[in-house]
């Protein structure tokens, strides 16, 4: 469905909605509007591509064929060397932190089909999880040959990368937009994880993104006035599901293996790559605000965070000069670290 909020005869701003990785994503291009459904398509490809190299929930995915080979040496291809590197990046980044290597640990907390066929009903957890210290000598690691594009998993080990599959599909086709085919401005999000570019108006007005009020999700609890850049939530909240040891969710500590307990239950964070703000969203809300904005403040330049914690506390991490130019209309108190 185009709109059509335009400023002259030629370029319009239009949009579309697509469903793909069990989320919803959302594109808007400034262009001609007779070139837009090619666009269109363009992204519909796209995600349905990366949805079939990369989907736990797909028999047929390469994800899938790989977490089958129990420990062999596998060719895989290059869209998923890609990936499997950045996530070698990140998680030695984050010391451990994030590890793609937690498939086990999310199936046995009953997180082993798409999530909304999981229902609102206690499930039965069968499943035993290996621990793995992020800190000791022994962490289970993914064996790597980018010369031969091949892996090598430990045995008792399998991957699962919702944790930056969906940043990095869209940072990929943000750039196809932007610097091949020479889209001046545009916006490209898959479930809160976003990259904006080039204003959302020739009059140069920014893009508004919503931060969500983690305790009323009808309601936004600020704006995040976006020209060019990215932003990235991450929740406990969201992502939560009944089982007869309690509730669960999605954001696993590998240090122990279970769902993180640390006192901060969602986390925004904006910044110039979108892949990197959903590492770190994930990284803050597993390790706490504390040890998390330490890691993440020694890490990263010119990022911004919005924490809140299980007190129903919100912590701002960034400049002061943000408050009121790029983050807006913050609607609790908040502390400038």
């Amino acid at each position: 469905m185009a709109a059509n909020l335009t400023l002259d005869t030629r370029e319009t701003l239009q949009s579309a909605a697509i469903y793909a990785l069990n989320t919803d994503i959302e594109i808007m291009l400034w262009c001609e509007k007779e070139k837009f459904p090619s666009l269109e398509l363009l992204a519909q490809i796209w995600f349905k591509r990366i949805e079939k190299q990369f989907s736990r929930f797909r028999t047929d995915s390469e994800l899938t064929y790989i977490n089958t080979s129990k420990g062999e040496r596998t060719s895989i291809s290059d869209l998923m060397l890609e990936v499997l590197l950045l996530a070698e990046k990140y998680q030695q980044m984050t010391h451990g932190i994030f590890n793609p290597l937690i498939l086990n640990a999310l199936e046995s907390t009953g997180y082993d089909t798409s999530f909304e066929k999981l229902g609102n009903k206690n499930r039965d957890l069968v499943k035993s999880v290996y621990y793995a210290s992020s800190n000791s000598d022994d962490t289970l690691t993914i064996t790597l040959d980018p010369t031969a594009h091949s892996l090598q998993l430990p045995a008792e080990a399998e991957i699962d990368l919702g944790g930056i599959v969906k940043s990095w599909a869209v940072k990929r086709l943000a750039q196809k937009y932007k610097h091949e085919l020479k889209i001046k401005r545009g916006f490209v999000n898959a479930g809160g994880d976003l990259y904006a570019w080039g204003n959302s108006s020739e009059m140069g007005e920014p893009w508004l993104i919503g931060v969500e009020d983690p305790w009323q999700p009808s309601q936004d609890i600020g704006i995040i006035a976006l020209e060019t850049g990215s932003v990235a939530t991450s929740s406990k909240l969201g992502r939560q599901w009944l089982t007869a040891q309690g509730p669960m969710h999605h954001l696993i500590d590998p240090r122990t293996m279970r769902p993180s307990i640390s006192d901060t239950v969602q986390c925004t964070i904006t910044g110039p790559d979108v892949i990197e703000c959903e590492i770190w969203t994930k990284v803050i809300c597993i390790l706490g605000l504390n040890k998390g904005l330490e890691l993440f403040a020694q890490n990263t330049s010119g990022y911004e965070a919005l924490l809140f914690t299980k007190n129903k506390e919100t912590y701002f991490y960034g400049e002061k000069s943000s408050l009121g130019k790029l983050w807006r209309d913050l609607k609790t108190p908040y502390f400038n670290f």
